[in-house]
C-alpha cells in the first residue's frame, strides 16, 4: 500500500538521512541547502502534491534571485530535491516525478572563445599600454594572464594575486603562490618524489576552500613559467 508522504524535509529525514554516513558531510550539506531553498521559495506542500507547476514556480524563483547566477546552481538544487521525491516514489507516496523544464547549461550571453581567437588576442597584446606596472611591460602582463588562465582555468583576480614564494615552510603547510624549486613544495608529498623542472603553482580554488581547504599542487608548464618570469616582481 501507499505511504503518506509529508513534506520534502519529512521525507528526507525518514527515507534518506538515516543512510547518510558520517563521512558524507558534503552530501548532507547539499540536501540541507536544497531543502532550505525549497522551503524559502514555495508553500512547502506535501510531496505527493508537488506537480510540474510547483516545480517550475520553484525554478522561476531561483532564476529571479540575483544571487543565483548559473543554471547549474538550479540544476544542482533540483537534483537533491528529485532524489528525495524518487525515494518517496519508491515507497508509493509519490506517483509521478515533477519536472522543472529544460535549463540551458550555457547562457546566451556567454560565448566560448576558440584557441584561434585566443591566439589573435595574444598577438594583439603587442600594442597594450595598460596596466602600468613598475618594471613590467603591459604586453607581457596581458600575455601572461592569457596563458595562465588558459592553462589553469583560474579566476582572473585569483591569478593576479599569486605571490612568488621561497622554499621556507612551517608546520608542514605550504602557502599559496608560485614556487621556483623543481621538488614539490609540499612536505606531505615529498615521499612521492614529485619533481618538475619549471616549478610549482600552489592554490586553493574558492569553491573548494570550505570543504577541501588543502591546496592544489600544479606543475608549471614551461610556457607558463616563461611568461611568469617576464612579469616577475
Amino acid at each position: 500500500g501507499s505511504a503518506k508522504a509529508g513534506t520534502l524535509r519529512e521525507c528526507f529525514e525518514k527515507l534518506i538521512r538515516p543512510d547518510i554516513r558520517p563521512e558524507q558531510a558534503r552530501t548532507l550539506e547539499g540536501y540541507e541547502s536544497a531543502l532550505k531553498h525549497w522551503e524559502k521559495r514555495t508553500d512547502d506542500r506535501s510531496a505527493e502534491m508537488i506537480d510540474d507547476d510547483a516545480a517550475r514556480a520553484f525554478r522561476r524563483s531561483m532564476e529571479s534571485d540575483p544571487k543565483i547566477t548559473s543554471p547549474e546552481t538550479i540544476k544542482k538544487q533540483w537534483r537533491y530535491l528529485s532524489a528525495i521525491l524518487r525515494a518517496a516514489q519508491r515507497k508509493g507516496a509519490v506517483k509521478e516525478l515533477p519536472r522543472i523544464g529544460r535549463l540551458d547549461s550555457v547562457s546566451d550571453e556567454i560565448r566560448i572563445v576558440s584557441d584561434r581567437e585566443l591566439d589573435a588576442l595574444y598577438r594583439a597584446c603587442e600594442i597594450a599600454t595598460w596596466p602600468r606596472v613598475p618594471n613590467v611591460a603591459a604586453t607581457d602582463w596581458w600575455r601572461c594572464a592569457i596563458v595562465l588562465l588558459r592553462l589553469y582555468g583560474q579566476r582572473f583576480r585569483e591569478l593576479t594575486s599569486q605571490p612568488w614564494r621561497g622554499a621556507s615552510r612551517r608546520s608542514g603547510e605550504t602557502a599559496p603562490g608560485i614556487y621556483d624549486e623543481p621538488e614539490c613544495p609540499s612536505s606531505k608529498l615529498r615521499s612521492l618524489g614529485l619533481v618538475n623542472r619549471w616549478g610549482w603553482y600552489v592554490y586553493t580554488p574558492p569553491k573548494q576552500r570550505r570543504h577541501k581547504p588543502a591546496p592544489l599542487f600544479l606543475p608549471l608548464h614551461r610556457v607558463a613559467r616563461w611568461h611568469l618570469d617576464r612579469v616577475r616582481g
